[in-house]
């Protein structure tokens, strides 16, 4: 499904900008009061787990509670594959190489929100980029927060029409099941690695109408 020029700025968003949301909520004696909860952007996220109290140019990186005071080897690992992955992509693009020319120190957010700008309009352009970044999104919050994932072996991508993808795992591509299905403590996310589209929890069922509903079983969801 082509990918809109929303649909963009909201994924591009869960990288780059501090979420604040809120509702009503009840305590344990009935009383109602409005709670705020703030969601720091992944990228930060990441670059504070990759190299605890550096924070960033963009200011995303401060310290916040519950964030890792040590470093994580694989945090290291992930911000410097997507540092470079989008590092080579853009320069290949004229226009935002001559925006990043003289800024060698640009932070990666930076860099991203350049990416995104220049790409926003073309429809070929946005889709790939909203593939790579669905991509970001997964492996970063895979890897914050570990979801149980379920691979739906045999099921067909309603999008793609893929029942394979080959994928990237220990330096080696391997084919696996195009669909898997994430369970975690942020929800459930069902992905195509084929094609990058996704389905959040509020789009379950439309997915499990059309798959092999076997493995919804397997990772404990009833659509």
């Amino acid at each position: 499904m082509p990918k809109t020029e929303q649909d963009l700025d909201r994924l591009a968003s869960r990288l780059l900008r501090e979420t604040i949301e809120g509702g009503m909520y009840r305590d344990n004696d009935g009383v109602e009061a409005w709670h705020t909860y703030r969601e720091q952007p992944l990228l930060a996220l990441l670059r504070e787990s990759a190299y605890p109290g550096m924070g960033s140019a963009g200011g995303g990186g401060s310290r916040t509670a519950g964030s890792p005071a040590t470093i994580s080897v694989e945090a290291v690992d992930l911000f410097i594959a997507i540092d470079r992955e989008a590092l080579d992509t853009m320069w290949l693009d004229e226009r935002i190489r001559a925006q990043l020319r003289g800024r060698l120190d640009a932070q990666l957010e930076d860099r991203v929100r350049i990416w995104v700008e220049q790409w926003r309009p073309d429809p070929a352009k946005r889709q790939q980029l909203w593939r790579t970044l669905s991509k970001w999104v997964t492996q970063i919050e895979s890897l914050l927060d570990p979801a149980k994932v379920v691979k739906l072996r045999g099921s067909a991508c309603p999008a793609c029409s893929n029942t394979v993808a080959m994928v990237e795992e220990c330096g080696e591509l391997v084919r696996t099941p195009a669909l898997a299905v994430a369970v975690g403590s942020t929800g459930v996310l069902a992905t195509c690695r084929a094609c990058g589209m996704q389905w959040p929890a509020e789009s379950i069922n439309d997915l499990a109408a059309v798959v092999n509903p076997e493995g919804f079983a397997v990772a404990g969801i009833r659509p």
